[in-house]
């Protein structure tokens, strides 16, 4: 039996731009069936079909709550960066011992309140322990305005500290300006509350896509499981860390409606076993989130565990390019233990197979019965 070439899709600059790279990418014909998230977000998917599925509103729904769980991986390598997709599974609050993440390190305040992020993604976007606790996820990553605009912690912490000196310049001259202005009915005070409140009511009044799309960062702490001791299977998921309990409380809640929507899409499609939907949101070229579909190939079973659980991996012929490794494998009607669940994992993209392209996932988990 001839034995495939595997080929890995991880993505690394070599100092070119995401750009760069997707106009000089090996699998140019694949680009078509990328379609931009923007499209998805809009609900200008709803009604179209895809190799045989009409995108339903709940399905078009299920797949923004997905969208939202994912973001990019980058991992630096020097004067090059690596780039991978992860997927948001769980979400975990802690108070003990402060928060770890580098913005406070480098204050050398800790936020008390923080929280670990579980990132599912794949083995060989983070081999090493050194890389997982060097690397950032990038949320809402969605367009190439926003994928351009996230900044390093050296960027941001030199953005900060030029914010706070304008602020400290600003304080002084309002000062001054109190003690000059004393009898006039609205001192500089009250307009800058007045300014402050107003900005505050103008964000208040922001629709929920609008503020879905500003970036977020989150930072690697360690690698905390793999799969490796099973044999070639490549699956692992890191640990992230912020403080940002606004973006928590948001990917609590996607975390559940994208669960409790799964469970009710498994009911409608349950019974669909042959070349089910198969989706994957992915950062192509380290670039811009894109959604793409396909379907199943081929199921292998590796085995059955704790009566009601089979370890297995898919493979299918939805649109991949390198970045995309470690995306989430979303197939339609897929009898889930992976997700939604204590225990298991999903399906993670891993690699293609073959001159046609083949794409196959990270070992994951179905339930039985």
């Amino acid at each position: 039996m001839v034995s495939l070439k595997q080929t890995e899709e991880v993505y690394i600059e070599h100092g070119q731009t995401w750009e760069n790279g997707w106009d000089s990418c090996t699998k140019k014909t694949n680009h078509d069936d990328f379609i931009n998230i923007s499209e998805l977000i809009g609900n200008k998917l709803i009604n179209k079909d895809y190799h045989g599925v009409k995108i339903t509103e709940d399905l078009n729904t299920c797949l923004c709550l997905l969208a939202d769980l994912t973001g990019r991986i980058q991992i630096p390598l020097g004067a090059d960066n690596k780039y991978g997709t992860g997927f948001v599974q769980k979400v975990r609050k802690s108070k003990v011992g402060g928060c770890p993440c580098p913005e406070c390190v480098r204050n050398k305040q800790s936020k008390k309140d923080w929280a670990i992020l579980s990132i599912t993604i794949v083995l060989h976007v983070l081999p090493e322990q050194a890389e997982a606790e060097k690397c950032v996820l990038h949320l809402f990553c969605d367009d190439e305005q926003k994928a351009d605009e996230v900044k390093t912690d050296e960027q941001k912490a030199d953005e900060q500290k030029a914010e706070e000196q304008r602020a400290d310049e600003q304080k002084a001259d309002e000062q001054r300006a109190d003690e000059q202005k004393a009898d006039e009915v609205k001192t500089d005070e009250q307009n800058a509350d007045k300014q402050k409140a107003d900005a505050q009511k103008a964000d208040e009044e922001k629709t929920d896509a609008q503020k879905k799309i500003e970036p977020k960062t989150v930072y690697g702490r360690r690698l905390a499981d793999t799969d490796k001791e099973r044999g070639d299977n490549d699956w692992c998921f890191v640990e992230c860390v912020t403080h940002d309990m606004d973006l928590v409380g948001k990917l609590e809640k996607t975390i559940k409606d994208f669960n409790d929507l799964q469970k009710k899409l498994y009911q409608q499609y349950k019974n669909n076993k042959e070349k089910q939907l198969v989706v994957i949101v992915s950062h192509p070229h380290g670039g811009p989130k894109r959604i793409s579909f396909g379907h199943t190939v081929e199921k292998k079973s590796l085995k059955d565990v704790r009566e009601n659980q089979n370890w297995c991996n898919y493979s299918y012929n939805t649109a991949t390019c390198p970045g995309s490794s470690g995306a989430y494998v979303f197939i339609l009607g897929q009898p889930l233990c992976g997700s939604g669940y204590w225990f298991g994992h999903p399906h993670n993209h891993s690699h293609y197979t073959g001159a046609q392209l083949i794409n196959c996932s990270s070992i994951g988990v179905d339930h039985i019965g």
